[in-house]
């Protein structure tokens, strides 16, 4: 076996589109392959890994795969998944519909806020920098950050980043 024909496992994450090399060695557990060289798979274990690859593209889950789909399993064949192996299959998942996410539409945000400010939540100035689309600021000795119809008071903090109590601002009519 020369080496043009082992795999490494970043070009395994590569070929199947994979975000991090911990779903490659998912793969590898469901499918009890170890590597013929430290980090590299021959040709063969390749192969099965890309019939598993398009098993799960093609709506097979990693419980049934290599099952004759002939056959019924039992009423009383209980199957075991390793937590690992369902984080995999998330993660592929979460990798194939992140493109499609939407930022949320001004009135879902206003009401987020609203609930926020109704209920006294706390917000970090990530959360508040997701939500409105800046990060909430002030100068010197200033407590208050105003976006539209919120105020944003600093309330201490939230592991390492400051906290915004949400308020709402009086429309003044």
């Amino acid at each position: 076996m020369t080496e043009k024909d082992l795999y490494s496992i970043s070009d395994l994450q590569e070929r199947y589109g994979l975000r991090s090399r911990q779903s490659i060695y998912n793969w590898m557990k469901v499918l009890k392959i170890e590597p013929v060289v430290r980090g590299k798979l021959s040709t063969e274990q390749r192969e099965k890994m890309d019939k598993f690859n398009e098993h799960l593209i093609n709506g097979g889950k990693i419980s049934n795969f290599g099952a004759d789909p002939k056959e019924a399993p039992s009423p009383n064949l209980h199957i075991q998944i390793d937590a690992s192996l369902i984080v995999a299959e998330l993660t592929k998942l979460m990798e194939a519909i992140a493109p499609t996410v939407h930022l949320p539409k001004p009135l879902q945000v206003l009401g987020a806020l609203e609930v926020a400010a109704e209920k006294g939540w706390l917000l970090t100035t990530e959360q508040v920098r997701e939500l409105i689309g800046v990060r909430p600021k002030v100068k010197g000795s200033d407590r208050t950050f105003i976006h539209g119809s919120f105020a944003f008071v600093k309330s201490g903090k939230i592991g390492t980043q400051i906290a915004w109590k949400v308020v709402k601002v009086s429309s003044g009519d």
